[in-house]
């Protein structure tokens, strides 16, 4: 059997697929035969080296240069010359070394294809060159995946970073407003609407009777009511404000009498909707009491 056909079996003799009568004749011709056997050890180390790619870590040391772990820097080297794709991620690596103190950025992935160099003197086998090639495309589609995930990652976070930045306006806008609320709720209110009530059937303190009737302008933050009664309780009380459908409005307790014997009951303008009104008065072991008044809004 010629040296150039026991070449070509090489790959099939390494990979077990050849009978056995076949194999007996390629072992007794390798014994032999010197060349062949340096051609065999030229396909086996080719075989090694396009068997898997270098680990991140190697190429890590490499781009530092330092010897990477665990590896023959030699074989290393040797598969760089060999593995285009090792090669290009090799590149990249020293590309962020040298770009790792300035601003992060998308660059575009390059694949430099460095020369090829076969080992020995011998051709690889087509074997080889085809599962070569079928390894460098699904690598090239890898990276290519990568990328298009990496891009929708960015414009998800995007969105994202979109929505934060528009909630965050909103909030500084209403912490702006309850500032300038509180700024103008802390300083004295000036002509603050006061309407003083009698408990019992409708009535005004002012002449001509009728329902009492709060004017409120549409600048007041709040009006006083001051509740009065024949004999005010020694402990505090609950109030309720409830609506001419006497749906509840609002209710709260501990309402104390002032030294003069009457209630004061301060309302934001914002629970005192235009309409008639009524105010409920209740303590432990007394009858409830109410005030029945009107709103009236005012420019």
């Amino acid at each position: 059997m010629p040296c150039a056909e026991i070449a070509e079996r090489l790959p099939e003799l390494l990979n077990g697929s050849l009978e056995a009568g076949e194999r007996a004749r390629l072992e007794a011709h390798l014994q032999g035969c010197a060349a062949c056997r340096q051609e065999l050890h030229e396909v086996r180390l080719a075989a090694a080296v396009f068997a898997a790619h270098l680990p991140s870590d190697a190429l890590v040391a490499l781009a530092w240069d330092r010897p990477p772990s665990g590896l023959d820097p030699e074989l290393a080297r040797r598969h760089l010359e060999l593995c285009p794709e090792c090669a290009a991620e090799l590149q990249q690596v020293l590309e962020s070394r040298a770009l790792e103190t300035e601003v992060a950025q998308v660059v575009p992935l390059r694949r430099p294809l460095p020369p090829r160099r076969w080992l020995g003197h011998g051709a690889v086998s087509a074997a080889l060159v085809a599962a070569f090639a079928g390894g460098a495309w699904w690598r090239g589609t890898r990276e290519e995946r990568r990328l298009a995930e990496s891009e929708v990652r960015g414009a998800e976070l995007a969105t994202r970073l979109a929505s934060a930045e528009e909630k965050a306006r909103e909030l500084q806008a209403s912490a702006a407003e309850l500032a300038a609320d509180r700024q103008r709720l802390a300083a004295p209110q000036l002509n603050v609407p006061v309407l003083e009530l009698l408990p019992g059937s409708p009535q005004a303190r002012q002449a001509g009777g009728g329902t009492a009737e709060l004017a409120l302008p549409a600048s007041a933050p709040y009006a006083l009511l001051m509740l009065s009664l024949p004999e005010a309780a020694t402990q505090p009380i609950a109030a309720e404000l409830r609506d001419g459908k006497d749906a509840l409005v609002w209710k709260g307790s501990g309402l104390r009498a002032n030294s003069l014997g009457a209630y004061s009951l301060g309302i934001p303008a914002a629970l005192l909707p235009e309409g008639p009104l009524r105010i409920v008065l209740s303590a432990p072991g007394a009858a409830r009491q109410s005030f029945e008044f009107r709103v009236r809004r005012t420019p």
